[in-house]
């Protein structure tokens, strides 16, 4: 069954996606849990966003040339690419470390959600 403060739990996330438990309770004057049950119970899930690399025009030439360096190394040594740790597991940013934990958007399903940096 759904009441007025359900709707409004709702039309808050509706309207704002990345918007915090913490902050709806703070506005409508009821505690994050309750919010949360709510959003819940609706089948709303918090998904992280996926921190993407924003490719600019002058990345291209660079681009380019650590490919031309990469596969001229590859004929000069066959098992150079054994020697080369390629890895998504860590991202490291001139920024400084950033916090993602909190960098979610409340959906029913996953929207494959980014946001750009670089």
């Amino acid at each position: 069954m759904r009441d007025a403060i359900d709707d409004e739990v709702l039309n808050r996330v509706d309207n704002n996606p990345s918007t915090s438990t913490r902050r709806v309770a703070g506005q409508l004057g009821v505690s994050h849990s309750s919010v949360w049950r709510v959003w819940h119970r609706f089948g709303l899930h918090p998904y992280h966003k996926q921190k993407v690399q924003t490719l600019n025009p002058n990345d291209y030439p660079h681009r380019v040339n650590y490919c031309q360096w990469y596969l001229q190394k590859c004929q000069e040594d066959p098992d150079f690419p054994s020697l080369v740790l390629h890895s998504d597991e860590a991202m490291f940013s001139e920024e400084g470390i950033l916090n993602t934990k909190n960098n979610i958007v409340w959906a029913a399903d996953n929207p494959h959600a980014t946001y750009e940096h670089g």
